[in-house]
């Protein structure tokens, strides 16, 4: 079926990488005045990818796309500003995610003569 397609299964990672990356940078956002508090990355899409850690699933049903992103310790202090832009390339990332899997969703209309 139509997720099994490899387009729909990448889009869906897509997606589920700029949700984890958005929950990271909401909890640095979060604790930027914690005293010691070091700024959270995650390892970029393309690793995650290379690695198949967001391909994995918890049952053969699933949406192949359900994996989160590894994150690590920067070690340097939050900058909200950083954040900021980070927030704002993670909110595209995703929107980049859903163009493709409406685009794909066209595409399998318009093959069926659905369009």
């Amino acid at each position: 079926m139509i997720e099994n397609a490899a387009l729909f299964r990448i889009a869906g990672a897509m997606s589920a990488y700029a949700g984890s990356r958005q929950s990271v940078i909401a909890e640095n956002i979060a604790n930027a005045d914690r005293p010691g508090y070091h700024a959270k990355g995650v390892t970029p899409f393309e690793t995650t990818m290379e690695r198949g850690l967001a391909l994995k699933t918890t049952g053969a049903g699933h949406l192949k796309a359900g994996g989160t992103a590894a994150t690590f310790d920067t070690g340097a202090a939050v900058a909200l500003e950083q954040q900021m832009v980070e927030a704002v390339d993670a909110q595209r990332n995703h929107e980049k995610a859903l163009a493709i899997y409406r685009h794909g969703l066209t595409v399998l209309r318009t093959a069926l003569g659905r369009a």
